[in-house]
Order: C-alpha cells, then structure tokens, then sequence
C-alpha cells in the first residue's frame, strides 16, 4: 500500500475567520495572546510541575484498560504521574466512529509536536488526547459518513439520543442502537471490510458509552505511538480541579474583570471575542446529567435543580469553554496544546485566566490539515494536469474553461453590447417620431437580450454534453476532497476509511503526517 505525502500545502483553508488569520499572520497578536508560542521550540524548560498520582493513574487507566495499553503508554502514564515528564495535549468530543477526520489530525499533530519537544528538550514529552465526554451538546457527535460506490452516505443517532442534559459518558449503546450501526455500516465496502465492522462494533458493543466507544477507536490507532487518553469525566469524577473551579465559583467577578481586559486586548487588533463569560464558568454535575449554574445574591444555585445544593456529595464540577484549558493544565505539565481554528478563537480569551490561577500558560499550535487523495483521483489529476483545480471550490468552473473556454460568451457578450447601442440609437429616432413607441422598443431590446442569454445557455449545456465524460471524471474527482461541498476532513470519519485501507493503513497515514512539524497542511496519497 502506497501512503506518503506529495506537498506540504494543500491551499483549502482550515478557516476563513478574521481571528484565525490573524493567529497565523501576526507575531504582535500571537505575543500578546498566546506568549509562550515563540518559546516554544527554544526555550529552556523547568522541572515538570508534580501533579496527584494516584488520582491520574486512576484516571489513565480507566479510560483505557491497562490490559489493552501499549508498553510505551504504560512508561508515559508512569513518566507523567511520577512528575518526570511534560505534555503535548489536544482532544475534542466523542463522535461517533471517532468523529470527522480533524480530530484525529489535532492527535496525530500532538504525537509530533511531542516527539519534536522531547528530542529538543532531552525530557519525555508525552502526547495526550482529552475526551471531551462531560459535554451534553450531543447532536454534534451523533452524525457519522460513510463511502458507498463513491457516493457519501450521512447518518445521524438522533433517534437514541437520551434525555436532555445527559452527558457523552453516560450515553449507553443500546441493543437497538447497536444493530442500527450495523446494518448502517454494512453499506461501506472495502477490502477491509469485515475487519473495520468488527473493530467498530467492538468499540461500541451494547452497553458501552460513547465516550468508551471514542476512546476505543482512537486507543486503536494511536496506542502504538505512546499517547495517553483520558476521560474528562474520570478527572472531574477524581476531583482533579476541584478546587480551581471552586475558586472560579467563589470569584466570579475578578474572573469577569480578566475576562474584560481579554476583550480590550482583543479589540486593539480589530477583534471580537467568540466566546462569552458566563455568569458562573464552570457546571454541575448530578446523577449523569450537566447543569449550568447561576448566582443570585452571592449564592451560586444549580440552575434546574433547585432543592439541590452545591455543597451536596453527589455534586460534582466541570468546567465550562472558558475554564476547559485551566482545567487540563492543573492536571498535565502541558508545554503545548494542540488546537482547531474554532478553540484558537476562545482561547485567545485565556491568558488573563491563567495568570489570575497561577497555572502556566502552554503554547496554543494549530493543528495539522490533511487531504487523502486515492489512486483513481490521482491518476486523473496527473494525467489531466489539474492538481491545483482539485483543491478550488471554484475547480469545476475553472475546469470547463480549461476545457472549452466560454466561445458562448466570447461571441455573444460583443453581440449584447451592440444590441444595447443599436437599441439606444432607435429608441431616440422612433422618440423624435412617436414618444409613445420608445416602451415598444424597451421590450424589444428586452426580448433580444432575453433570445441571446438562452442561447447561451443551450451552447454551454451542448459544450458540456460534447465533454460530459470528462466533467464527470472531475466531478468524482473534486467530489472526493470536497465530500457534500465541504472540505473532505469535516466530513469524512475513520469508519470511511477503514474498509478500504484497514487500520495498518490508517496508521500509517496519521504516522506520515506526525513524522515532522514543519508541514501544516499535507497531501497524502493512499
């Protein structure tokens, strides 16, 4: 199997924000916002910061089980609780089928930036990857895509959502929704079919949560590189930032007044925030579900759950977008986080948070993109010259014009215009004569424009019909880096690619994109 990287820019953008351009354009932004960024590759580093052992080996191990772990996990696990290690961290909530490809770009951008960091440093540096199963906004990781005879299916879990605020860890596979998946993910085809069905149907047996069903898949293809997965739930079930958000809770106006100061300095380059400070920045959590919290009078109140106080032992705290990194680095030694374009833009809020709590604040990286391109596109575009095409929204357009220039247009734009000319000319002398015939020859001109644009385009429908086999060729050829109009790693899941290239495949492709960090955006040919 052929798998390696062709270029080091694709040109799809990861984002077209005013924010992320700015992040990637301006070294004053990312000094003000992100300080540690340029430190990063350079710097010399202080003594990993001890963390609670026993709690985060907990934790560790909970996700995934030690039985399942690779050698090098264990070493990293026991590297990081003994306090002799650091951290690259990224993550992201647990969609289904391990959610669209970008979220295992930010994993396999963790693996490289901490393989970079730890040549660099001459200290383990260890990647880890955050599930994000506290969340209970669970119609955003409930879709998934699959490939059938070229075309890309969508199906979503609406149907087996569970009741409202549920979170992630506690949303259960059910023996429905488990023969759903299969029957679902029967439509995909491949030489590794059969293999890519046991492997996901393992992961989201009956029983299992979705955020187990997550871990699973990602433990599957990045266990072998060393990184560490974690349950949010498991460290705020652990209490591991307790008492950060405690004191979130408890000062929630000087959090306001920093969070203030973040929109002044955001406003200096033109800016505006994307994320807005809650009353309170962080949730409650009981029995299973996630509630937002209010204070009325200096007293901090579990907004739906008004007989229950916050001191009560079933109640346990989360952070809400705010707090979500402060929480992970009082837990990780974290010299780099690993971030989407969408993060980037709230945690340019973050800096006056961390100095606020005393937590060092890491280096914010984007995250790598990538696009997969198989054999048959690749010909085409090789054979065709086109490479630059595929990549353009605009590609089919420009294609056409390659193929047949618009002669439609070139004869007949000229015609208009003397059509307008002439028109203007008769419609003064027929005015000199008889002031009521110039609306007939308005209409007229009307009619003669009217002739010329359908003609138009009957001659561009006849062009693309003389060329319809080529168009079509681009058409499935664009189709596959643009799957549904959008850019192919927002769309397209693991379970899309398992079948045809199996999970040795996959792993070599996230294993060439973590081979360096200089390349952002790849191609890469499987």
């Amino acid at each position: 199997m052929n798998i390696h990287q062709e270029f080091s820019n694709t040109g799809i953008p990861m984002s077209s924000s005013a924010l992320f351009q700015t992040f990637k354009t301006s070294a004053a932004f990312r000094a003000d916002r992100f300080p540690a960024n340029d430190q990063l590759l350079d710097a010399p580093v202080d003594t990993p910061k001890p963390v609670s052992a026993e709690e985060l080996q907990h934790a560790l191990f909970a996700t995934v089980d030690k039985s399942e772990m690779h050698a090098s996990q264990i070493g990293n696990a026991q590297s990081l609780v003994n306090g002799k290690a650091f951290a690259v961290v990224t993550g992201q909530q647990c969609g289904v089928f391990g959610g669209p490809m970008f979220t295992l770009y930010k994993a396999a951008t963790a693996v490289a930036y901490a393989r970079e960091l730890s040549q660099r440093y001459g200290v383990p540096v260890v990647p880890v990857f955050w599930v994000e199963d506290n969340d209970h906004d669970l119609h955003e990781i409930a879709i998934a895509h699959a490939l059938s005879e070229g075309k890309v299916l969508t199906r979503d879990w609406y149907d087996f959502l569970p009741e409202h605020r549920t979170i992630a860890a506690h949303w259960t596979v059910t023996d429905e929704m488990h023969k759903s998946m299969l029957q679902w993910y029967k439509a995909s085809s491949g030489p590794f079919a059969q293999q890519s069905l046991e492997m996901i149907l393992d992961a989201y047996a009956v029983g299992n949560s979705m955020s187990e069903g997550f871990a699973h898949i990602v433990q599957s293809v990045f266990g072998h590189s060393g990184m560490l997965i974690v349950s949010a739930a498991q460290l705020r079930q652990q209490g591991l930032f307790t008492s950060l958000l405690q004191d979130v809770i408890h000062n929630t106006s000087a959090v306001e007044q920093r969070y203030q100061e973040a929109v002044q300095a955001l406003s200096t380059f033109d800016l505006q925030p994307t994320a807005e400070s809650a009353v309170v920045n962080a949730f409650a959590f009981y029995q299973g579900k996630r509630y937002r919290l209010t204070k009325d009078s200096d007293k901090v109140r579990i907004q739906g759950l008004p007989d229950v106080p916050i001191s009560d032992a079933g109640v346990t705290l989360g952070p809400n977008v705010l707090t979500r990194n402060l929480c992970q680095d009082s837990v990780f030694p974290t010299l780099a986080y690993i971030s989407g374009p969408g993060e980037l833009s709230y945690q340019s809020l973050l800096r006056e948070q961390y100095e606020r709590a005393g937590i060092p604040m890491p280096a914010f990286i984007a995250r790598k993109s990538a696009v997969l391109v198989d054999s048959p596109t690749r010909k085409f575009a090789e054979d065709e010259r086109i490479w630059k095409l595929l990549f353009d929204q605009r590609g089919q357009h420009l294609y056409e014009e390659e193929l047949f220039g618009d002669m439609a247009k070139d004869i007949i734009s000229p015609i208009s215009k003397n059509i307008t000319l002439e028109y203007k000319s008769l419609q003064r002398s027929v005015g000199n004569i008889d002031p009521t015939l110039e609306a007939t020859v308005l209409r007229i001109e009307r009619d003669a424009h009217r002739n010329l644009k359908d003609l138009h385009s009957r001659i561009r429908r006849a062009q693309r019909k003389q060329h319809e086999t080529s168009i079509q060729r681009f058409e499935r050829a664009q189709n596959s880096v643009f799957p549904l109009t959008s850019p192919q790693e927002r769309i397209l899941t693991l379970g899309t690619l398992l079948p045809r290239i199996g999970l040795e495949g996959v792993q070599r492709i996230f294993d060439a994109m973590s081979s360096n960090v200089s390349n952002e955006q790849v191609f890469i040919h499987i």
